[in-house]
């Protein structure tokens, strides 16, 4: 007989809440965020407490990853703790836990822990931001120097490479993490920025018109509202040590 993953979730939620050696539980993907489609997996993560063997405990839950679709990752609470801490190898998966709550929190340890992975951290944002700022601008100046010497793909590549890093500084201005691309227009429109100027409709349109033809127009437009809330929020001296290739960047015509 096919169990429906919808009943397999709630049986391993059951199982969670029964064991003595679980602390918590929580989805993350699009299911966490409630983002979720038809086709959304149930990535599951169960916290263990310090003193249980993860491996041993596993027996119980691990028999139904990879099962219709469900994933299950398994933590202990130190584990968790030092997983995707900012600068590591797996900070590019702090946004899993933006928006994310604990659906099983036994001693109250679990939710301030998610949420302080779900920020960008408030003594790291400065030369984060700093750091996105610039290759952004970077990306921006390489694409018109390839549309100088009608180099259409390259502009076109740098352009769309320099939306990621755009992305991370409009967020993180806000002391969020940029989402995944794969959720971008779902995290606009469930949670728009608040600090940047543009609806999340227009931002979204002048995106698509950089991927689709590296729009000129549409660049010098978004870094024109980037300038204004990253001057305000004490970076003019990135735009200031690009010099000349700033001001020529933004009154660039074709």
């Amino acid at each position: 007989m096919i169990v429906s993953k919808d009943k397999i979730f709630q049986h391993i939620c059951q199982l969670a809440a029964q064991d003595d050696h679980v602390l918590g539980l929580f989805l993350s993907g699009s299911r966490g965020k409630k983002f979720e489609t038809q086709f959304s997996d149930y990535d599951i993560r169960i916290v263990f407490k310090d003193d249980i063997n993860v491996t041993q405990a596993s027996s119980s839950y691990s028999k139904f990853s990879k099962k219709q679709s469900i994933d299950i990752i398994l933590f202990s609470l130190s584990q968790l703790q030092t997983y995707a801490e900012f600068g590591n190898a797996n900070a590019w998966d702090r946004y899993s836990f933006t928006h994310v709550d604990a659906l099983l929190d036994k001693d109250g340890t679990l939710q301030p822990l998610i949420e302080s992975k779900g920020k960008v951290p408030p003594e790291q944002r400065h030369e984060y931001i700093a750091n996105c700022l610039d290759a952004l601008i970077n990306s921006c100046i390489r694409s018109l120097k390839c549309y100088r010497i009608h180099d259409t793909l390259g502009a076109k590549l740098e352009a769309s490479a320099g939306i990621s890093h755009l992305l991370k500084v409009v967020f993180a201005l806000e002391g969020r993490h940029a989402p995944f691309l794969s959720y971008l227009t779902r995290e606009l429109t469930h949670y728009p920025l608040q600090a940047f100027p543009l609806s999340s409709d227009t931002l979204l349109t002048h995106i698509t018109h950089i991927v689709d033809t590296g729009s000129i127009t549409s660049q010098q437009q978004l870094m024109h509202h980037v300038e204004a809330c990253c001057v305000d929020a004490g970076f003019a001296h990135i735009f200031e040590a690009w010099q000349d290739d700033w001001p020529w960047f933004l009154d660039y015509q074709l």
